[in-house]
């Protein structure tokens, strides 16, 4: 399972090597592993030797189905087309934050896209300020976080972007499951106002998407 999941997160490839080395094992026994995936087409090896996911792993992922995302979908597409940002559902998986659906504008233009499954970095980016202030309040969480559940969200204009993309992210909560929505870019400045207009987009998907769940 984490040989699949250094996969997802490398979607250009792996080499023996690097898998060995990131999941702490030798050699030979990853290559019994190897085999076993390869035989169940959940991963694939290219000419230049490198290993990526399989075809087998879309049949698992047509398989799934979840009340969350079905509701879901339908708002982040419309919520993407409103703003012309990515609108982007994202679920804690205890302290990792995981991204579970990626909508783009459906205008012609160059828009981000992240890829489903996609483990966001450690630090307080928007999306994970965001999941953070979807929990209960912590006496020792980080001020910004703090501020963003009482504010009801929090973007780049507040807190900066540390990599390169502008946008904001809401608080979501549904059954007990925390996450945030997210809006975001890649290029153009983003300020205040802007921050607030795309953050109430972002709230109104956020509720449709709670309300539906109870």
């Amino acid at each position: 399972m984490r040989l699949l999941f250094e996969l997802a997160q490398h979607p250009e490839g792996l080499t023996v090597t690097e898998l060995a080395r990131r999941l702490g094992t030798q050699r030979p026994p990853l290559y019994r592993q190897l085999r076993t995936l390869l035989d169940a087409r959940l991963i694939r090896r290219t000419e230049g030797k490198l290993y990526r996911l399989g075809v087998g792993v879309l049949e698992l992922a047509r398989a799934f189905s979840d009340p969350l995302l079905e509701r879901a979908r339908p708002l982040l597409q419309s919520a993407a087309d409103a703003t012309g940002y990515s609108a982007m559902l994202n679920v804690a998986e205890g302290d990792a934050l995981v991204l579970v659906w990626c909508a783009t504008p459906r205008a012609p233009g160059m828009h981000l896209t992240t890829p489903i499954g996609f483990l966001y970095p450690d630090g307080l980016i928007p999306p994970r300020v965001a999941m953070m202030a979807s929990r209960p309040r912590d006496a020792e969480e980080p001020l910004v976080v703090t501020e963003a559940r009482e504010r009801g969200y929090v973007g780049t204009a507040t807190i900066g972007s540390r990599y390169g993309f502008v946008g904001v992210a809401v608080p979501l909560r549904s059954r007990g499951a925390f996450g945030s929505l997210a809006l975001a870019r890649g290029v153009g400045p983003l300020d205040e106002a802007d921050e607030r207009s795309l953050a109430q987009v972002a709230q109104a998907a956020a509720r449709e998407i709670t309300d539906s769940s109870l």
